[in-house]
């Protein structure tokens, strides 16, 4: 793809197709993945807490996390929660599956029905 600005529209509930915001990109090789920042949704919400943390030893810890998205869309929604480490960690119990695109990232897609909510909640040992 060659470096400009990409625009994103969308289908309305009557067929009519809508912006919905744009993004520069640079020039991209094929095969490569593209990442737009579109805008940012005012009407999905999250939160995140810390339910539990202990440290096993100087080196390692381990937590509990919930993350709860509400949706107040007419629509339902799917939002990837990005959960950044710096250094190894391992999945112990989640609620839902974790894609690793690389050894210090966890996303987490949630779907979030219309006017709902829906919360993720995992356990992680961490090394610092």
């Amino acid at each position: 793809m060659p470096r400009g600005v990409v625009r994103v529209y969308k289908q309305d509930a009557d067929q009519t197709m809508i912006f919905a915001g744009e993004d520069s990109i640079d020039h991209t090789p094929e095969g490569e993945r593209v990442t737009l920042e579109v805008g940012k949704a005012f009407d999905v919400v999250w939160e995140r807490k810390i339910l539990s943390f202990r440290e096993l030893s100087r080196e390692e810890v381990d937590a509990e996390v919930e993350v709860t998205v509400r949706n107040r869309k007419k629509e339902s929604v799917t939002v990837t929660v990005i959960e950044r480490f710096h250094n190894e960690r391992e999945v112990l119990v989640s609620s839902e599956s974790a894609l690793e695109p690389d050894a210090f990232t966890l996303e987490f897609d949630l779907d979030v029905p219309a006017q709902g909510t829906n919360t993720l909640t995992y356990r992680v040992r961490a090394r610092r």
